[in-house]
C-alpha cells in the first residue's frame, strides 16, 4: 500500500526537515504538565496538606514537623521559586492554544528554565529549607537532581541542534 502511494504521488515520499516548533508529546502532554505544575505548587505552598490528604490529619507530629518550612526559605527563596514555577503555566498554555511553540515562547523557555535552576541552587545553598535536617537534606538532594536533569536535557538539545554546513 505504501509503495503504491509513493508511485501514485511521488511528492509524498520526499524528505522534509522536521518542524522545530512542533510540540513534543502533543497538547495532551502539555495539559498533563500543567496539572503536574499545579499539584507541585500546591505542595510547595503547604507541604503538610499532603499529610492531611493521605493520613486524614492523623499523621505523627514528627511528620508534620519534618514538612515545616524554615522561616528564611518561606520569606526569601520560596516566593521566588513559586513565581518562577508559575511562569511556566502561560508558556505551556500558549503551546496548547497554538498547537506549536510560538517564537517568543521558544525564546523565553531557556531563560525561564535557567532562572528556575538558579533559584533552586540558591535555595540549596542559602540555608535550611525544612526545619528537620533529614527532610532538608533529602529535599536539597532532590532539587540538585532536578537541576541536573534540566541542564542535561538542555545540553543534549544544544548538541543535537541542526547546524548549517559552511560552504
Amino acid at each position: 500500500m505504501a509503495a503504491w502511494v509513493r508511485r501514485r504521488w511521488p511528492q509524498t515520499s520526499l524528505w522534509q526537515p522536521r518542524d522545530t516548533d512542533r510540540l513534543q508529546g502533543g497538547r495532551t502532554a502539555l495539559a498533563m504538565a500543567i496539572v503536574g505544575i499545579l499539584c507541585g505548587v500546591s505542595i510547595l505552598i503547604e507541604p503538610r496538606w499532603l499529610l492531611d490528604v493521605v493520613f486524614s490529619g492523623r499523621a505523627a507530629p514528627a511528620a508534620y514537623e519534618a514538612l515545616t518550612y524554615a522561616q528564611g526559605f518561606r520569606q526569601r527563596q520560596g516566593p521566588v521559586l513559586l513565581g518562577l514555577i508559575l511562569l511556566n503555566i502561560p508558556l505551556l498554555l500558549s503551546g496548547i492554544v497554538n498547537g506549536r511553540w510560538p517564537p517568543l515562547m521558544r525564546r523565553l523557555e531557556l531563560p525561564l528554565a535557567l532562572a528556575t535552576c538558579a533559584a533552586m541552587l540558591w535555595s540549596v545553598a542559602a540555608g535550611p529549607i525544612f526545619i528537620t535536617p533529614a527532610s532538608d537534606q533529602m529535599t536539597k538532594f532532590c532539587m540538585l537532581l532536578i537541576v541536573a536533569a534540566i541542564l542535561i536535557g538542555y545540553a543534549i538539545r544544544w548538541l543535537r541542534r541542526v547546524r548549517p554546513n559552511p560552504g
